[in-house]
Parts: C-alpha cells; sequence; structure tokens
C-alpha cells in the first residue's frame, strides 16, 4: 500500500525560500519599528521650545506646539503600526519621510526614523542634511521592504506601479532638501557692528565696547529663517535703551533658566556664549519692531557688561 504524500513534499525549495525571506523580512520590520519608537521618544523634548515661546507669544507659542507635535505623533503610531506589522504604517513612514524633508532644521522639529542620530551627528542648523540623508536611506530600505514583501504583484495597485510612485518621492524629497538647506553661516568675531550679519538696529543701541562673536545662521529660501546668537560688552544704559525703543519685557526670576536656549540646543562654546546670568542681572524678552517683528532674548551680566542675545525668525538681508 502507497504511503500518502505529505502536504510539505508538494511545497518547492523557491516557496520555501520565499517563506523565510518573507518572514526574515517581518522581523526586520519590527525592529525598524521599536528603533522608530525610541527615536520618536527622544524627539519629545523639542516640545519645549514653546514653552520657551509662552512668555513672548503664547499665541505663536499654540501654534509651534501644534506644529511640532505633527512629526512625534506620526513617528509613534508608524512604529507601533510597523511593530505589528501593519502595512499602512509604511504609508506614514512616507509621509513623514515628506514632512522632514520640508522641515528646515533639527531644532525646529525635523522628525528623525533612527534614535540617537541627532546625538551622535548634533543639532546645529548645517547639520541638518546629515539628519535628512539618513531618513532618506532608512525609508528607502523600508519601502524596498514593503514593495517585494508586503505587497501583492497583483491587485488594484500592481507592484511594479507601487514602486514607481515610490521611486518618485524619493526623488522629490531628495531633491527639496537639497534646494531648501542651503544656507548662510557665520560663526566668527566681528570687530565691528558694521561686520554683523543681520539685526544692525539692535547693535546700534547697543554700541558694542568691543568684538562681538556671532554664531548666525540663515535658510537662504526659507522666509524669516535668520537665527543670530550674539555675545559682546555695552553698557547697562544701552541695553535699557534697547528694552525702551522695543518695549521688551523684563522677565521674572523664575523664568530665567528659559532664556537663550540655541545655545545649549547648538552646543555653543560657552567662553564665547555666555548663558548663565544671576538673579540681579538683566533679563529681556520680547519683539523687535521691525517689519517681521522677531523674537529676541536678551540678558546682561551687571558685574562686566557683558551681554547675550538670541534673535530668531529673521528675514534674508538684502
Amino acid at each position: 500500500m502507497a504511503e500518502p504524500e505529505s502536504p510539505d513534499s508538494e511545497i518547492g525549495p523557491e516557496l520555501v525560500q520565499t517563506a523565510v525571506r518573507i518572514a526574515q523580512a517581518k522581523s526586520w520590520i519590527r525592529y525598524s519599528g521599536w528603533a522608530i519608537l525610541l527615536a520618536a521618544i527622544a524627539q519629545l523634548p523639542v516640545l519645549l521650545l514653546p514653552l520657551m515661546l509662552l512668555a513672548v507669544d503664547p499665541k505663536k507659542a499654540l501654534t509651534v506646539g501644534l506644529i511640532l507635535a505633527v512629526g512625534p505623533i506620526i513617528s509613534l503610531t508608524a512604529a507601533i503600526g510597523l511593530i505589528r506589522r501593519r502595512v499602512w504604517a509604511f504609508y506614514l513612514i512616507y509621509a513623514l519621510l515628506f514632512l522632514s524633508f520640508w522641515t528646515v532644521t533639527p531644532a525646529q522639529g525635523a522628525p528623525t526614523l533612527l534614535p540617537f542620530i541627532k546625538k551622535i551627528i548634533g543639532v546645529k542648523p548645517e547639520l541638518a542634511i546629515f539628519i535628512h540623508l539618513t531618513n532618506l536611506l532608512f525609508a528607502g530600505f523600508l519601502a524596498v521592504v514593503h514593495v517585494r514583501y508586503f505587497h501583492p504583484p497583483t491587485g488594484p495597485v500592481p507592484r511594479r506601479r507601487l514602486a514607481q510612485a515610490l521611486v518618485v518621492l524619493f526623488i522629490l524629497a531628495g531633491s527639496v532638501t537639497v534646494w531648501r538647506l542651503q544656507y548662510r553661516k557665520v560663526d566668527a568675531q566681528v570687530a565691528s557692528v558694521s561686520a554683523v550679519p543681520a539685526a544692525h538696529e539692535v547693535f546700534e543701541i547697543l554700541q558694542p565696547g568691543g568684538p562681538i562673536e556671532i554664531y548666525y545662521f540663515n535658510a537662504v529660501h526659507i522666509q524669516n529663517g535668520g537665527t543670530l546668537i550674539a555675545s559682546g560688552e555695552s553698557k547697562e544704559d544701552n541695553l535699557r535703551a534697547l528694552a525702551e525703543e522695543h518695549e521688551l519685557t523684563e522677565v521674572p526670576e523664575s523664568n530665567h533658566g528659559k532664556l537663550l536656549g540655541f545655545i545649549a540646543t547648538f552646543k555653543l562654546d560657552l567662553n564665547r556664549f555666555p548663558s548663565e546670568f544671576g538673579a540681579d542681572d538683566l533679563h529681556y524678552t520680547g519683539r523687535l519692531k521691525t517689519n517681521q517683528k522677531p523674537p529676541i532674548q536678551i540678558c546682561y551680566r551687571r558685574s562686566d557688561g557683558t551681554f547675550t542675545l538670541q534673535i530668531i525668525g529673521m528675514k534674508q538681508p538684502e
């Protein structure tokens, strides 16, 4: 009597290998989901930025908070979907990738798909291109897995058509980041007010008595994309004249620690850009009375006349 054929004998080696590759791909997707989850959790501190703006402009702080929350929310949702191996999570990753390429700098909340990248690379604006490149490479890996193992070759959206659409998306995203991340940067000591790259009206009032330390970054293609951090020496009367001219508000002692936050974010040299000032020193915040009205924070040490200021959202100088 002939023995019945085993069901496994009908399965060819190619099908077995395919099944093994699919199982491996799903494992990699789960690992990727956990990595993205860690990256999303690491992004949550960026939500402290709206708190820094709260004392200056509560309405803008709410708007900035909502904008910055989009990336972490999408990241968390996509990570959970990948951990559970859901196909819709891939499309959230593509949306997150495109969102990240339209964000100017990591400091403004550019989402990262891999954990600890910002710690390794740093968060200075000029390094944002490397953050975006890691996002592009990682998302490209996920796209290959998606097209090859998670989407049927036939159906309402054929595999080849989906692959073509993803290629177009990645090319577009890469082109956008190359265009938008062109920038002008000054990180130097200048000898006079005329050499300061922006906000001349501020320094004309301060009349610094010596060289000025400057860190200036401006995204060329972004309206109001300039950030200026500067430090020097001035007189207390000049600082008070600046505060009076632009109607700046003196910051209460309980909020002193929230000022000049970009110095720590960009990891600038504290010897060049002091950020620690005493309770009896002057601390002002507000908006400059210029056309774009950028927020300014400035602190002044009475003992030696040192000031440090931070201005964000400045227009590209003509």
